[in-house]
Order: C-alpha cells, then sequence, then structure tokens
C-alpha cells in the first residue's frame, strides 16, 4: 500500500476542501454580513435622523435667541425712558 495520495484522490480532496469551505461561506459568514449590512443601514437612518433633529433643535435655539435679543433691547430702551422721564418729572 502506498502512503501517498494519488493525484485524482488530491483532486478529490481540493475539491471537498474547496466544497466545504464554500458551503461555511455560503451558510455562516454570508448571512453574518447581510445581518451586519442591515444593522448598518439602521444606524445609519438613525444618525441621519438624529442630524435632522439637531438641525431643528439649532433653527429653534436661534429663534429663541432672537427674541430673547428683542425683548433685552425693548426692555433697555424701556429703561432709557423710563429714566428720562423720572429726570424729567423729578425736577
Amino acid at each position: 500500500m502506498q502512503d501517498e495520495f494519488s493525484q485524482k484522490q488530491m483532486g478529490q480532496i481540493r475539491s471537498a476542501i474547496v466544497s466545504g469551505v464554500g458551503e461555511a461561506l455560503e451558510q455562516i459568514v454570508l448571512p453574518r454580513l447581510v445581518a451586519l449590512e442591515t444593522n448598518v443601514d439602521i444606524l445609519q437612518t438613525n444618525v441621519d435622523t438624529l442630524k435632522h433633529v439637531q438641525s431643528e433643535q439649532g433653527e429653534q435655539l436661534d429663534r429663541i435667541e432672537r427674541k430673547l435679543n428683542a425683548t433685552i433691547d425693548t426692555t433697555d430702551h424701556l429703561e432709557v425712558r423710563v429714566k428720562a422721564l423720572e429726570t424729567k418729572f423729578s425736577t
């Protein structure tokens, strides 16, 4: 008996290994990659949503700041008028 494999046997072994690796990729790795791709898509959607919410909140803060500045300007103007009236009527 020979300890060495014939070329035909080596070809069959290689073919079996390639087939086994291909099946493993198909049954284990590819489904996991699809699941990961789905998760990445979900994360991208969440990031896009967060960016949109952040943008809206920034716009709301800008509006609040403008209103606050207008209120402060009005208050400052009224204080000047009140002081002028106090000065006018205190003499």
